[in-house]
């Protein structure tokens, strides 16, 4: 499957390239057909804003502030300001995939802000939805599975713990300030939440009555009421070959965040406190990664 979306993926990219180039209709009738046959269509980027017919006020904004790690006695560039309020959106008849939460609706490839502010630093993480150059796409045609309500509980690198940890399982959360007529909607979630216990018991926090339903890798999702929300973190999840990170690139709703680790240890029955000493959650690796810092 990995082989066969990969190779059509990249027959459409170059199908694509040639048809913006090009001014002779046989060529460009051509590269249409390709792009067809490959079960993609062109397309252009957009936001989540442009196509919701519902947006819902979860958060109100909070100040934050980051700052490059250094030794404890040297000082390091930092970067503050104000996180905006976070929103949810109300998509028909959507198409999604794992680890992204970009979404396809009509001729658009939707992303945040954030995103497509950052295009010429931060690789655009379309997975298996499309492949993007510029402000053009190339958006799916066909998808594996079909459901009719959903609310996207994933994002980019959704299949790694941390970033599920951080930029994931907090929309969960916030799922439960979305206006009760859509307390039936289920969580769609990465694959890891049915083969990983740390991802299972993760997402049981905060999924409450909602019915889970688990995407499978390298799939496109058709959703007809999807509901997406916004990052609370801005992070770039891969830089381009030869950039490096820098402070202002990063961002995060500091209030929310801290009530979300409270509300962890709260749901998980971890004490703050025992005795004098501080009760500890210790993430440990499996014994085939690192074999080092792996002392509770």
């Amino acid at each position: 499957m990995w082989l066969i979306e990969r190779s059509r993926a990249l027959l459409s990219r170059c199908a694509i390239t040639v048809f913006q180039g090009t001014k002779k209709p046989i060529i460009g009738g051509t590269c249409r057909l390709i792009i067809w046959v490959m079960g993609r269509r062109p397309g252009e980027l957009g936001t989540f804003h442009e196509k919701a017919i519902q947006k819902f006020d979860l958060l109100t904004g909070s100040k934050f502030e980051t700052k490059t790690p250094t030794f404890s006695d040297a000082g390091g560039a930092s970067n503050h300001g104000q996180f905006p309020a976070i929103q949810a959106y109300h998509l028909q008849n959507a198409t999604i995939s794992t680890d992204t939460v970009n979404v396809a609706v009509e001729t658009k490839l939707l992303s945040s802000p954030y995103r497509l502010a950052n295009l010429d630093r931060v690789p655009f993480n379309a997975t298996w939805l499309g492949y993007v150059d510029g402000n053009t796409c190339i958006l799916p045609t066909r998808e594996n599975r079909a459901f009719e309500s959903g609310i996207l509980i994933d994002g980019d690198g959704g299949s790694n713990w941390y970033h599920f940890l951080i930029e994931c399982l907090p929309k969960a959360w916030l799922s439960e300030r979305l206006p009760a007529h859509f307390d039936d909607y289920p969580l769609i979630v990465p694959p890891n939440c049915s083969s990983v216990t740390n991802f299972s018991k993760a997402i049981a926090l905060f999924s409450g009555s909602r019915t889970v339903i688990h995407a499978e890798q390298a799939q496109r999702v058709g959703v007809k009421d999807l509901i997406v929300i916004d990052d609370v973190v801005r992070a770039p999840f891969n830089l381009y070959r030869g950039l490096w990170p820098i402070p202002s690139e990063y961002s995060q709703h500091d209030d929310f965040l801290r009530d979300y680790a409270r509300e962890i240890r709260l749901r998980l029955g971890v004490c703050r406190n025992k005795g004098n000493q501080p009760s500890r959650i210790f993430l440990q690796r499996p014994g085939s990664r690192r074999d080092y810092n792996q002392d509770a």
